[in-house]
């Protein structure tokens, strides 16, 4: 259940951040080139991680990859509404890679999360019944 808390606790942080960091003023310089585009892309592989950590189920996997890309559309619409930001077709283009490049890492190391998954249940398990 601990375990559990936290996991959910550290997927909605990750959104929120995701949400402040996409309306915040950035200095030119960083929304510029590919650097940006590999960011959004890196960012959303590391969130299909974070997802499925939460779910811990391949099946339902395609539910959190199709939010996740809803909210990065979310976050582009925001950005429009915003004098400071700007919508970027470019930017959901690498959400979208993020996501895809995440699914596959997350398919193809899926044995060995589960057993990391499995090892912090016993770690967090046998701490609290050591109180």
């Amino acid at each position: 259940m601990f375990v559990k808390a936290v996991i959910t606790g550290q997927f909605s942080i990750m959104l929120v951040l995701y949400f402040l960091l996409g309306i915040a003023k950035m200095p030119e310089t960083v929304n510029e080139g590919i650097n940006d585009l590999v960011l959004h892309a890196t960012g959303y592989c590391i969130a299909v991680f974070s997802a499925y950590l939460l779910v811990q189920r391949m099946s339902k996997m395609w539910v959190l990859l199709t939010v996740l890309w809803l909210f990065s559309l979310l976050v582009e619409l925001v950005q429009h509404a915003l004098p400071w930001r700007s919508f970027s077709v470019l930017d959901l283009m690498a959400n979208g890679s993020g996501i895809l490049l995440g699914f596959l890492l997350v398919s193809a190391s899926q044995p060995l999360l589960d057993r990391l998954i499995g090892w912090c249940r016993l770690s967090v398990a046998s701490a609290v019944a050591a109180r």
